[in-house]
């Protein structure tokens, strides 16, 4: 199952970059159910490799936005916490994303 939540992840945030307002809408919708029935690790990981580099401003912002979602469900003290793999792959990804050319996405 988890090779099929990257590769359904990385679909969905690639959508995230249409012009059409209702994919955009329908992708956010289902990234957030994603978020709300996956373990939070699984969520983090799917995020981070379906979307941090991306090309697009909308997919970058997009993923984002979901990745804080999963950090305010988790508790940012639990994630800084808890295991050293989960804050090794949180913190740069939160430092790229802060660093970002896009307001949204900062």
């Amino acid at each position: 199952m988890d090779q099929e939540l990257d590769t359904t992840v990385k679909v969905l945030l690639h959508k995230a970059g249409e012009s059409n307002t209702f994919i955009r809408e329908d992708v956010d919708k289902a990234l957030r159910a994603m978020v709300s029935h996956v373990t939070p690790a699984r969520a983090i990981v799917s995020l981070i490799n379906g979307g941090q580099s991306h090309l697009h401003i909308a997919v970058r912002r997009c993923t984002a936005q979901h990745l804080s979602d999963v950090v305010e469900f988790m508790e940012p003290e639990r994630i800084l916490s808890g295991t050293k793999d989960m804050a090794d792959r949180i913190l740069p990804a939160a430092a790229k994303f802060a660093q970002d050319s896009s307001q949204e996405t900062r």
